[in-house]
């Protein structure tokens, strides 16, 4: 696959941090050609590769954002990326995003998810 996207982190509602998945934020522009779903990504940040897992969609379990997002969760990254400009690269796409009935079973799904991905990393 290896689809690039470039962007700036904007903050988000933190309910990724609540989950124990902290997310780096892009907005994007729905027009881009690039199916909802979660993938597998490397993300480069000023020279540093880190493995991660994204989803970009509109988030549907903790109420719908008007706004196309890519959000991605950086594999052993601790700090801020508020402002800063990073670039993730799709590897591989795992599953489409979903809804889910509870904070719960969307915790259970990423851990998953993130299961898969170091598979495919």
């Amino acid at each position: 696959m290896n689809i690039s996207i470039k962007g700036k982190v904007v903050q988000g509602e933190r309910r990724g941090t609540l989950l124990g998945f902290p997310t780096a934020n892009i907005p994007m522009d729905p027009i881009i050609n690039i199916p909802e779903g979660v993938y597998a990504v490397i993300v480069l940040y000023e020279g540093y590769k880190y493995r991660g897992m994204a989803n970009i969609g509109y988030h549907p379990t903790v109420g719908r954002s008007p706004q196309l997002l890519l959000e991605t969760h950086l594999f052993d990254f601790n700090g801020s990326l508020y402002g800063k400009e990073i670039e993730v690269t799709l590897i591989e796409r795992i599953r489409d995003e979903q809804h889910f009935d509870s904070s719960e079973t969307l915790s259970q799904a990423l851990q998953q998810d993130r299961a898969a991905v170091e598979n495919i990393l």
